[in-house]
């Protein structure tokens, strides 16, 4: 490219050359026909001349005009030609994007898919994704390219940053020189562009792009990452909306912990684990104490608050590794992988004291309420789930019947 480059501009310089040569020329034939008339002859040959080298003279410049005409209009095709051709490679970029995302059924696969496509494919070198953490309104940093300096666990803090105007207005927000903003906190110079992730009135979180230079992006550049924004929101929306189906047939809707069936394919699982490895086992099992009581005062509203409530209670005890579920009415399962019988009886001293001593908050005011629990371990005698639960079943029904509020392990 350099070296047609310097070809051409030698050309034009040889043809200034020549057109200064051909207008010397043209001149020196002029004065001379002028100088050197004595007859009626020489002034006929000598205006010919001049009338020729005229002629010559003005077909040539009109040629040349003609051709850098010709080159302007070449030139303008080529640079046409490009844009076109970068137009429709990014189009071909996008089209892509869209058949992968619709079929990638988990936000931090689309994450990383989305970062991908706008660094390798469609060429822009800064940028993040940020998910919103509904809990706190901060925006989390799910992946990102060219920040070297921004940690991998970043978090925008909710209603700071020029990024927070595209969130609040719902649309694409162009800022053309950041160094003019004195809400951005970014640590670069240049521009960027923030782009809201929203589907159905619900937003997931925030795409952000920016260049090192101010004034960076064009209108094709806005065009290109609203669509990416679009449908990277789009993808977002049917990973939420297939994770919410799936929670919703693992776990239990009113407390939002296990179910019944999933304890069992878990609990079976874990139970196969430990006797193939020969790893310890344990299951705790709890019951509300007149917990009827509860609902004949104060309505299953209030009852349903006390399950809930108690079911966070435990919850927060538990370990990762731990199985937390809801057997059924006032019933919970608690399984405890590779725990011995004895650590099993200490966990429900905890439960049964933390039970015991928070009052549960309700519509109708604090509640406070005990459970009964049952302790048992995976034995030869209780090789399968079924018999382990029937086991903490039958120890915890006998803490019921001697008085209720307390544990019995066997």
């Amino acid at each position: 490219m350099k070296r047609t480059q310097e070809t051409i501009s030698k050309f034009y310089s040889l043809v200034r050359i020549k057109w200064l040569v051909m207008f010397l020329v043209t001149l020196w034939v002029a004065i001379s026909a002028f100088t050197h008339i004595s007859s009626i002859e020489d002034k006929y040959f000598w205006s010919e001349i001049v009338i020729w080298s005229a002629a010559w003279f003005g077909i040539n410049f009109f040629i040349e005009i003609a051709f850098r005409f010709a080159a302007k209009q070449q030139t303008a095709l080529q640079k046409s030609n490009k844009e076109l051709e970068r137009q429709s490679a990014r189009q071909e970029a996008l089209l892509r994007l869209s058949t992968e995302l619709a079929t990638m059924l988990k936000k931090e696969v689309v994450c990383e898919k989305v970062i991908h496509a706008l660094h390798e494919v469609l060429g822009y070198e800064m940028l993040g994704i940020f998910f919103l953490d509904e809990a706190t309104g901060e925006r989390v940093l799910c992946g990102s390219m060219g920040w070297p300096n921004v940690p991998p666990d970043f978090r925008l803090p909710a209603g700071k940053g020029i990024s927070e105007r595209a969130i609040l207005e719902g649309k694409l927000h162009y800022t053309p020189d950041v160094s003019l903003e004195s809400e951005y906190f970014g640590g670069y110079k240049g521009s960027e562009v923030d782009l809201p992730l929203r589907a159905q009135d619900r937003t997931y979180g925030l795409l952000v792009v920016e260049r090192a230079e101010p004034n960076a992006f064009d209108s094709n550049d806005l065009d290109v990452l609203d669509v990416v924004a679009h449908l990277t929101s789009i993808a977002l929306d049917d990973a939420y909306q297939i994770d919410k189906i799936n929670r919703l047939a693992i776990t239990d809707s009113l407390t939002g912990i296990y179910n019944r069936h999933q304890l069992f394919e878990m609990g079976r699982r874990e139970v196969h684990r430990s006797q193939r490895y020969h790893y310890p086992f344990s299951i705790i099992m709890l019951d509300i104490d007149h917990f009827k009581k509860v609902n004949d005062t104060y309505g299953h509203r209030i009852g349903d608050q006390v399950l809930a409530g108690l079911a966070e209670r435990v919850s927060s005890l538990v370990r990762a590794i731990d199985i937390f579920a809801r057997y059924g009415g006032e019933e919970f399962v608690l399984l405890l992988p590779d725990t011995r019988l004895s650590i099993a009886v200490k966990t429900a001293e905890r439960l049964h004291m933390k039970i015991l001593n928070s009052p549960i908050q309700t519509d109708a005011g604090p509640i406070s309420i005990t459970a009964s629990l049952g302790v048992t371990e995976l034995t030869d005698s209780t090789p399968s789930l079924t018999d382990l639960i029937d086991s903490a079943d039958k120890n915890m029904y006998t803490a019921k019947s001697e008085g209720r509020n307390r544990i019995v392990a066997r």
